[in-house]
């Protein structure tokens, strides 16, 4: 009796068996975190690190300074605006009688600020 092997059947099996074995330990919690870990290390440290490092290298920052202050100017005066407006609305309100809750007293304070700042709010 003869025994003959197939030299690919013996191949295929040993793939499979070892595609299996790496599918398997790929599974496994410890292998998982360090595959994380190589990865967030790479993230941190790699090329989107490097990426963002070039970025930073090419920004501007006299501009970016000047363009932070004006729009912090720009918003504070507007706050500082409101709060005046609100305050002589306020005083009025008070010499005409006006309150501040009931319905017919809210519907005269936003007619009167209306007439007083309507012209402030246009562009």
């Amino acid at each position: 009796m003869e025994i003959q092997i197939d030299q690919d059947k013996i191949t295929e099996a040993m793939n499979q068996t070892a595609s299996k074995a790496i599918e398997d330990a790929l599974k496994g919690y410890g292998v998982q975190s360090a595959i994380a870990a190589v990865v967030t290390k790479e993230v941190a440290e790699g090329a989107i690190a490097e990426a963002i490092r070039q970025a930073v290298k090419q920004m501007d920052t006299e501009k970016l300074t000047q363009r932070l202050a004006e729009e912090l100017q720009r918003h504070t005066t507007r706050a500082v605006v409101n709060v005046l407006q609100e305050g002589m609305l306020q005083a009025i309100c008070k010499l005409r009688g006006i309150g501040d809750y009931g319905e017919a007293d809210k519907k005269m304070r936003a007619m009167l600020r209306i007439e007083l700042f309507q012209d402030l709010h246009k562009p």
